[in-house]
């Protein structure tokens, strides 16, 4: 089994290169990572809103 620190790391590269290459939406245009101590932070910048990218949103666990 995988060490889920790992995991967690691959998990968030591989959602910051699908945003990179236009595979979550081709409207994404940048994405900022911001390393906090209590997660990281995926910040994507949009051409436009649009019903692909609200579908493409999850919410932060609470």
């Amino acid at each position: 089994m995988a060490d889920p620190e790992v995991q967690r790391v691959n998990d968030i590269a591989l959602t910051a290169v699908q945003a990179l290459l236009g595979l979550i939406s081709s409207d994404a245009v940048a994405v900022a990572i911001a390393v906090e101590e209590e997660g990281v932070l995926l910040s994507f910048w949009v051409r436009r809103h649009t019903a692909e990218i609200d579908e493409d949103i999850e919410p932060l666990p609470t």
